[in-house]
């Protein structure tokens, strides 16, 4: 049973950003604080997700991947 739960709450846990080079935990869980959901991180400019620790590589990756 705790393998199955495991599964379960690591899949509802998962996102589209798991799958962005220069994303980690810690960056994910910055993005998923500062903004509500995906849909708004799409619709971020680099100035907001450079204010956020990003640098201008990983900025342009990540909406590249999102918006695709």
């Amino acid at each position: 049973i705790t393998f199955f739960k495991k599964v379960h709450t690591e899949s509802a846990l998962s996102s589209k950003l798991d799958n962005i080079e220069g994303i980690g935990k810690e960056r994910k869980k910055k993005l998923l604080e500062h903004f509500d959901s995906i849909e708004e991180i799409k619709k971020a400019t680099l100035d907001e997700l450079r204010f956020l620790g990003i640098n201008e590589k990983v900025a342009l990756n990540l909406l590249e991947k999102l918006n695709s």
